[in-house]
């Protein structure tokens, strides 16, 4: 008796390259059971593609049996890396090695030449799309050597740090040690106070200084 009234097999659709909301459409109708079974990266297909199905389409199998898929998931989208503060150079060399489209603008800054000051989208945010805005400072004003005479080795060193401008001192003292370098202050300087220059021919101040007794 049961094999006599047991329901009659039904063939499984085929599934592949359906999403899995049509997929599931088509199993409701036959009474069969759709089972996902593993979720597979692939960049050319749409989410939730059913890439391989078991048993596969046109096999006879019972009303409320299960039909097995493997579906297709996207790779999860990237973050934005920090560029803030790194030179341009050092900003395309990884976004090209990421595969990441870059749109530059120059900005008038204090900060160096070349130097990222803002970026969109923001560091660690995600990349809807394999593309990023990139802010440079580009001076192109001339710059007044400032006067630093009277000022103290210690707050020079501060104030030009940020700049990049690489500072030599000259004392008459044949010995000036960290000590005696932190009482020492400015009597002369070259290129002298008032010179007017192009930032990138700023990069060295010569400082003579002496020690306060």
């Amino acid at each position: 008796m049961s094999m006599k009234y047991a329901p009659a097999g039904k063939p499984v659709p085929s599934l592949i390259g359906k999403h899995i909301s049509h997929a599931a459409q088509l199993l409701a109708h036959q009474h069969l059971n759709l089972r996902i079974i593993e979720c597979k990266t692939d960049d050319q297909l749409p989410d939730g593609t059913i890439m391989s199905q078991s048993p596969t389409a046109s096999t006879s199998i019972k009303p409320n049996q299960s039909v097995y898929c493997v579906l297709s998931q996207r790779p999860a989208k990237p973050k934005a890396p920090l560029f803030i503060g790194t030179t341009k150079q050092a900003a395309l060399t990884q976004l090209q090695s990421l595969g990441i489209k870059s749109r530059i603008y120059y900005q008038q800054s204090l900060y160096p030449t070349d130097t990222c000051i803002a970026q969109y989208p923001a560091a660690q945010n995600v990349l809807e799309e394999m593309h990023m805005t990139l802010y440079i400072a580009h001076n192109t004003k001339p710059i007044i050597v400032p006067n630093f005479k009277d000022v103290s080795v210690e707050d020079v060193k501060a104030f030009l740090e940020p700049h990049q401008i690489n500072v030599q001192i000259i004392s008459d003292s044949l010995s000036l040690d960290s000590y005696h370098l932190n009482r020492a202050k400015v009597v002369d300087q070259r290129p002298l106070s008032g010179t007017i220059l192009s930032p990138e021919a700023l990069k060295n101040l010569t400082f003579q200084v002496s020690v306060s007794t």
